[in-house]
């Protein structure tokens, strides 16, 4: 029972994959896959002259061809019938431009022969608004202007390079500029990478240079030069798919994994990682007329050239073009001592048919060997995949035998059934006894659609194992590497778990800590009132305040600390009758006997004044009670509740039939409750964060609230500069 001596280097979040280093991986939510490679011959989209090609993040494609600009819809399901397209004139500004760039909304044309930036409506192609490039720098900028190009923000808006002024400026809808940075020298393209967090690439052809440049610290540029990742390419047009490849075309006298001479020179089309590794690359032959345009989505590339708009998805993996990638962590240290060493790596991955996934360490107790790869592991200047390669090279002759492990096909499963969970695999790490140590995995994709996944990578350290508690003969450095502690290896695998499932037992009774499945046990070895349709949040909420919760129950209190983790920071009422109201007593107006306000009046419903009832007197009512006078006015106070709770239209219903349901379990028996749905105040509205459109008429939906209208978020953004137009009514 040792587990809870042992510690762990976890790696399962994106900021941790992003410590170590990462060759031809794709990083994502679910962990490491393997990078597919492309096809190299192409799909042709169109036939014929292309100037500018663009892609939104729907997949909708946008292109320039034959003075005409072209659209094709997103890709449809294979049951529906195929979306043609259209294809309409181009004028005004689409017809001249050098450049598009489409996200959600907007489509953005660069005419660089005229320095205007027009926006049009992505799905009706209408005009929205045209920016001369000299209104947006500040300064004027000449037609024709070689050094200016456009790339997207990542939030339907635009980046716009002006290299002459050594700046980017950065545009937004209905704005002229709302921000701007430095930038290198000598940059003449621009495209951007990442998510809200983008990464300006820009290329400096005449220099053979490419600038990765963070929007959030533009201070800390790293520049790369071509020729460590492509030698001979003379780089020509630049794009990228807008989240992590950047894609380059340029002429090269030599493949990027050939020493032989091309001759003539090759088109190529190269293909890198977010910092700037080789990850493919597409060898188009001898070059067009044109430089031509390119972008991606995903991983699906579009290449438009003299001959037509080309599109390459990604293929099987065939003789050296394999789909494999690596990742190597950063140095990992075991301090020595009583308890030092390595115990093993444990590493969650999703392995298809076919699929293959090998793991090897390498471990070392020299300080100058330590120094020597933490120095190329943080060289910025290098891409990971060069960093990654020199790392191993560094480490040759400590490398271990590599661990293979190779996907099997799955058992077939019933209707219904659910899929297992991914199998933990162990790599053990008793063989390296010295304190540093670096572990490399290497993912290998069959397929396209069968690209292995790690989702998990755990390295426990130190070397507490159950090989300690056998004779001193077994103990030995000699029997380190034997079959016999291979075999411990594997039983101490199994008992280590079971030591941290026990020890995480108390985790599941925790509300903050316990799985979501947890709940619903947890609440009912509680007695607590509960609905298996709350959400996850308020389940907890639940269980965090049973003690308040069953030790009120039944009460005001109870009721009000139950809506509260219901519902927290929204305003509860309840009014109980028979203690929040008072009887009126009819007597003087003023005085010991006067009527004391407010107060409740009790009598017969208005439907009892009708003629010929006994009750009915002229001229007066006459409070309920029986023929013998034996009643009790108050007894109609008593046994009422009514709760009003202000909440959103969205709330409501989501929690009126969850709420009555606890209510009923939660308020006594007897008692009689209404639950009410009073408006919620709405919050004022900021001209800073709403535009103010003209007059239009209020459409009735789920959260309509009579005299109130909402204005659309749709616009939002700031008032123009121009003010309010002409006629603009203010209700």
């Amino acid at each position: 029972m040792n587990g809870e001596h042992l510690k762990v280097y976890r790696f399962a979040t994106s900021a941790q994959w992003q410590a170590g280093l990462l060759d031809r991986l794709s990083l994502s939510d679910d962990g490491l896959s393997a990078l597919a490679r492309l096809r190299q011959s192409s799909d042709d989209e169109y036939a014929g002259a292309v100037d500018a090609v663009a892609v939104s993040r729907s997949g909708e494609l946008f292109w320039i061809g034959g003075g005409r600009l072209h659209t094709r819809p997103p890709p449809q399901d294979e049951s529906c019938t195929p979306d043609p397209g259209c294809d309409v004139n181009a004028a005004g500004a689409i017809a001249q431009a050098a450049r598009l760039v489409a996200w959600r909304k907007w489509l953005w044309a660069f005419d660089r022969q005229r320095a205007t930036i027009t926006r049009y409506y992505a799905d009706s192609l209408q005009q929205a608004e045209s920016v001369s490039l000299t209104q947006i720098a500040g300064a004027p900028i000449a037609p024709g202007c070689e050094d200016c190009d456009i790339a997207p923000d990542g939030d339907d808006g635009l980046w716009l390079l002006v290299g002459r002024q050594h700046r980017a400026y950065r545009l937004r809808a209905h704005a002229t500029r709302t921000q701007s940075i430095a930038v290198p020298a000598g940059v003449t393209c621009l495209t951007t990478i990442g998510g809200r967090e983008r990464i300006l690439v820009l290329l400096d052809p005449a220099a053979g240079k490419l600038h990765f440049v963070p929007v959030a610290a533009p201070q800390q540029v790293v520049t790369l030069a071509l020729d460590a990742v492509a030698p001979t390419v003379v780089s020509l047009a630049l794009g990228s798919n807008g989240t992590d490849r950047v894609l380059l075309a340029g002429d090269a006298t030599r493949l990027p994994d050939d020493t032989s001479t091309l001759s003539p020179a090759h088109r190529l089309v190269l293909v890198l990682d977010a910092s700037g590794g080789l990850v493919d690359y597409l060898d188009r032959g001898p070059p067009p007329s044109s430089a031509g345009d390119l972008t991606g989505l995903g991983d699906t590339l579009w290449v438009a050239d003299a001959q037509g708009l080309h599109r390459f998805t990604p293929d099987a993996a065939s003789g050296h073009r394999l789909a494999d990638g690596w990742f190597v962590t950063p140095l990992l240290i075991s301090p020595q001592g009583r308890d030092s060493g390595w115990l093993r790596a444990e590493l969650v991955a999703e392995l298809p048919p076919g699929a293959m996934m090998r793991v090897r360490y390498a471990s070392t107790d020299s300080i100058s060997k330590k120094d020597q790869v933490v120095a190329i592991s943080e060289d910025k200047s290098l891409p990971q995949g060069m960093r990654r390669r020199r790392v191993a090279a560094a480490l040759q002759g400590l490398w271990s035998e590599p661990l293979e492990f190779v996907g099997e096909q799955e058992e077939p499963r019933g209707c219904g059934e659910e899929k297992p969970p991914q199998p933990v695999r162990i790599a053990p790490l008793h063989a390296a006894p010295d304190p540093w140590l670096w572990l490399e995995v290497e993912l290998r994709a069959p397929a396209p659609d069968r690209a292995p996944c790690l989702r998990e990578l755990r390295v426990r350290y130190p070397e507490l194992s159950l090989i300690r508690h056998l004779p001193a003969i077994y103990r030995s450095e000699e029997s380190r590497n034997t079959f016999l502690r291979r075999i411990v290896a594997v039983l101490e695998a199994t008992t280590q778990d079971l030591d941290e499932r026990i020890e995480r037992l108390g985790t599941l009774v925790d509300p903050n800590t316990a799985p979501a499945l947890w709940l619903d046990f947890l609440a009912t070895w509680l007695g607590l009132p509960w609905h298996d349709d709350l959400p996850e949040r308020a389940k907890r909420a639940l269980i965090t305040t049973a003690g308040i919760l069953l030790k009120t129950r039944g009460t005001r209190a109870g009721v009000l600390a139950l809506l509260r983790c219901l519902l927290p920071g929204r305003r509860v009422r309840i009014v109980d009758t028979a203690v929040d109201l008072e009887p009126i007593i009819i007597g003087a107006r003023s005085g010991a006997c006067a009527t004391s306000l407010p107060a409740v009046l009790l009598g017969r419903p208005n439907r009892a004044r009708v003629l010929g009832s006994p009750h009915a007197v002229l001229g007066r009512m006459q409070l309920p009670c029986r023929e013998d006078n034996s009643c009790d006015p108050l007894a109609a106070m008593e046994g009422k509740l009514r709760i009003e709770i202000s909440a959103s239209p969205r709330e409501q219903r989501q929690f009126d039939p969850i709420l009555r349901v606890l209510l009923s379990d939660f308020v006594p028996a007897g008692i009689r409750w209404t639950l009410r749905w009073p408006p919620a105040a709405g919050a004022g509205i900021s001209l800073e964060n709403f535009v103010l459109d003209g007059y239009r008429l209020a459409i009735l939906d789920h959260d309509a609230v009579l005299g109130r209208v909402t204005l659309s978020r749709e616009t939002s953004g700031r008032l123009r500069p121009d003010g309010l137009a002409t006629g603009f009514e203010l209700q």
